[in-house]
């Protein structure tokens, strides 16, 4: 596959559109709001379009996958060689894609809920199959579970807290710079004792959406946080007819498990491929 240069991502938007499944972080790429790089099959008709954001999550989808990109998809999921820098996470469309790839791969494809340690061997990476999940979110639901008096201290994430935030889940993994967060993006600080104590961003922004992503700092976990602020946000989407959109890993317990809290309801799992370095 090739890379395509911005200039022609138009031609991947038009196909991303018809994407069914969340794709938020790919067209963040096409958008440039992110950073990441877009590979195609050919360069003149491409039919097969490869996503890989520097964050390392990944998405391939179009209208056809030939015999010659399906067997180079397989190789770089088994070596990791396009996304050097990060593991990848990795989501396949259409879905019937996923039984062409997982078919190749064979043996080499390993579950998410074995017990085999997650380790590359000394010559290919493992690819682990985990589940991804999307929600769709109920207001009337969010309304019945959840309080509004929330006696906190709130701020608005500005570019000069954008660096400061540490985490896996922080703007600055999910933007390509401060300057175009502060144009374009949304956060709601928790503060505690005049530290960022739980962070809720807009970590994908499309049109009337905002894709929340949500980090808490080690020492202040467990207790609530995440969900306040989270609220926060989805207060100001409901405010500015703005829909709130939630996916995550299924696995990922802390995240699943708020979503349902806050009013999102599960409407897809799908496949989710790890690439480990």
């Amino acid at each position: 596959m090739q890379i395509l240069p911005p200039h022609q991502y138009l031609l991947a938007i038009k196909e991303l559109n018809k994407v069914s499944i969340n794709h938020y972080f790919a067209k963040s790429v096409l958008m440039q709001n992110a950073a990441g790089t877009v590979y195609v099959d050919d360069m003149l008709q491409p039919k097969c379009f490869y996503i890989i954001t520097n964050y390392g999550m990944s998405l391939i989808y179009g209208s056809q996958l030939t015999e010659v990109t399906s067997d180079f998809i397989v190789t770089h999921m088994q070596k990791n060689t396009l996304n050097t820098a990060n593991a990848e996470w990795l989501q396949i469309f259409p879905l019937h894609w996923n039984e062409t790839i997982k078919q190749k791969l064979g043996l080499k494809l390993i579950a998410a809920d074995t017990n085999e340690q997650l380790t590359p061997s000394s010559r290919i990476s493992k690819v682990v199959e985990h589940t991804r999940v999307n929600f769709q979110f109920d207001q009337s639901l969010y309304k019945s579970r959840v309080e509004n008096s929330l006696n906190e201290t709130f701020i608005a994430l500005s570019s000069s807290q954008f660096d400061d935030i540490q985490g896996d889940v922080t703007p600055r993994h999910f933007w390509k710079n401060k300057a175009l967060f502060d144009s374009k993006g949304k956060g709601i600080c928790l503060m505690k004792n005049n530290e960022i104590a739980s962070v809720a961003f807009s970590a994908c922004i499309d049109e009337d959406i905002i894709e929340i992503g949500i980090e808490t700092s080690q020492a202040h976990r467990h207790k609530g946080y995440a969900l306040a602020a989270c609220v926060q946000l989805i207060n100001y989407c409901i405010d500015n007819n703005i829909t709130p959109v939630w996916a995550c890993r299924q696995g990922n317990k802390a995240s699943y498990l708020l979503a349902q809290k806050l009013g999102f309801i599960p409407i897809h799992y799908l496949p989710y491929y790890q690439l480990i370095k």
